[in-house]
């Protein structure tokens, strides 16, 4: 499985990756996952980016791995 970093300056709600790798010129992907889930399920498809030479971004959504729950949808915007 693809090893996740997080970023320490990311302030925002949840928390966000980076997928080691890819082309550091290369235009960046965000990715998202769904309800029940987490950033676990979209490490292959961003393995598969960072393999095509991608800057691959995930972020995870508030409430997940103990990040505070009461998050607006505008702190998130």
């Amino acid at each position: 499985m693809t090893q996740l970093s997080a970023l320490p300056d990311y302030t925002g709600p949840g928390r966000l990756w980076h997928v080691p790798g890819g082309q550091p010129d290369a235009p960046p992907f965000l990715l998202t996952h769904g309800t029940f889930s987490n950033a676990a399920i979209l490490q292959p498809i961003a393995q598969f980016l960072v393999d095509q030479g991608r800057q691959v971004f995930i972020s995870e959504w508030r409430g997940r791995h103990g990040r505070p729950p009461n998050v607006t949808y505008h702190d998130l915007a």
